[in-house]
């Protein structure tokens, strides 16, 4: 195996990433994409299957908006489709953005708003919140007051550190009228009794939630999100998108997604197990240095983590090297399936033995 494989942006394990390292992709558990431990019921695959690929989607996506709508308890009007959440983060940047824009990042979290701040000539300040602590909302609104920041980019749950802040209303009424903030909650589906900011959304033209509809179904390939903003904001973002941005498979699995509300309780309730028996299994096997957050993923903290995720490729699961967020010595993992634990922690502590000398 190539140890000097380059480090990755974004999770996912890939058919070029096997063959680089000369592996069967098929025997790999991929844990380094944030995705639900359990499938997407097989009636809505069903529904991306009898998609129809012979005919155009609404350019409008009326009935889509309605759906998602449906789906968040938001007005059809403020809702924008779009080919996920990255796909719409770029939008947001193009609207609100121009050259010498300050933006302000709070990190280490999701690579893809720096940039979508960088290409439309944004200036990225990060403000950084260490692993396993959570957020001042105060002083983060005070530090984007005093430096005369365009735009506040919050990741709600953050990835990769899964922190949560539960009250987006009350960061926006501290931050000055001219401030705009944009809210990613991709994964917010995961967190138990989460309150979304997609209705402050609908009320502050100022404030912006971007939603994904794929990780929480464990449908990556699908790409669907979604903004909510305010109407006029919603207007000037349809404006600028590219016709047909939904495909015809992601507009399917879009209509149908109000009917499997059920599901993501269920997807809920398994995280939350899981995650518990594998925090204490970890700590069993020795991994004393472990950050939970309020998400679907853990921080576990290695001596090197691009040598710990080649070495778990070995072992034929696949983490997060953290190096790309700037934590040389942090791995992320999606909680798997509690029926893939003993698996997942047996070739964990395999790994970390390749990788630092300790036994399994």
């Amino acid at each position: 195996m190539d140890m000097s494989a380059t480090t990755s942006v974004h999770g996912g394990f890939t058919a070029r990433d096997a063959a680089e390292l000369g592996i069967d992709w098929r025997e790999v558990l991929d844990l380094s994409a944030n995705l639900a431990p359990i499938p997407a019921p097989e009636e809505l695959l069903q529904v991306a299957r009898r998609a129809r690929l012979d005919r155009y989607p609404d350019p409008e996506y009326r009935a889509l908006r309605d759906a998602l709508s449906e789906l968040l308890g938001v007005p059809a009007e403020n809702v924008v489709p779009g080919n996920g959440a990255a796909e719409l983060i770029h939008l947001v940047a193009r609207l609100w953005l121009r050259k010498g824009s300050r933006v302000i990042v709070v990190g280490p979290t999701f690579s893809e708003y720096e940039r979508a701040a960088v290409a439309c000539g944004g200036e990225v300040e990060r403000l950084w919140v260490p692993p396993g602590t959570a957020p001042d909302i105060v002083s983060i609104a005070a530090h984007a007051r005093d430096h005369g920041a365009d735009l506040l980019v919050i990741c709600n749950p953050n990835n990769p550190t899964g922190w949560f802040v539960p009250n987006i209303a009350a960061l926006c009424a501290s931050l000055p009228p001219n401030l705009r903030i944009l809210i990613d909650e991709a994964y917010v589906d995961f967190v138990p009794e989460a309150t979304t900011a997609a209705p402050e959304a609908v009320l502050d033209p100022r404030l912006v939630v971007v939603r994904s509809f794929t990780k929480c179904f464990a449908l990556p390939g699908v790409r669907l999100g979604c903004v909510v903003a305010a109407a006029e904001v919603a207007d000037a973002l349809r404006r600028l998108q590219p016709s047909w941005s939904v495909n015809a498979v992601a507009e399917a699995v879009g209509l149908a997604l109000p009917v499997f509300r059920g599901h993501l309780e269920r997807m809920r309730e398994e995280v939350a197990s899981s995650k518990g028996q594998l925090v204490d299994a970890l700590g069993a096997a020795g991994f004393s240095d472990i950050v939970v957050g309020s998400a679907n993923f853990l921080l576990i903290r290695v001596k090197d983590a691009t040598r710990f995720r080649l070495a778990s490729l070995e072992e034929r699961i696949c983490v997060r090297d953290c190096t790309s967020f700037g934590l040389a010595e942090w791995v992320r993992i999606a909680v798997p399936h509690r029926s893939l634990i003993r698996r997942v922690v047996r070739a964990l502590a395999a790994a970390r033995a390749r990788t630092d000398g300790r036994g399994v």
